[in-house]
């Protein structure tokens, strides 16, 4: 059976150290989720950038030790 899951966002992953470069994730399906997911790989990120995957448009910033909020996908 497919995964028929909504993917809205695009997101760029910002390290706290800035010699790093950023990490693209095209499909994600929930803010939380990527938080997550970069907590199990213990990567110490500063900051998500937050896009519409269909569109481009900026939605948001997500900051590591904020609460999260899902941000609407328009």
């Amino acid at each position: 059976m497919a995964n028929n899951t909504p993917t809205p966002y695009s997101c760029w992953v910002f390290h706290k150290d800035k010699k790093q470069h950023p990490i693209s994730y095209q499909f994600v399906k929930s803010i939380y989720w990527l938080h997550k997911l970069l907590e199990k790989e213990q990567y110490d990120y500063h900051y998500i950038n937050i896009y519409n995957r269909k569109t481009g448009i900026y939605l948001g910033r997500q900051y590591y030790d904020r609460f999260i909020i899902d941000k609407p996908p328009y």
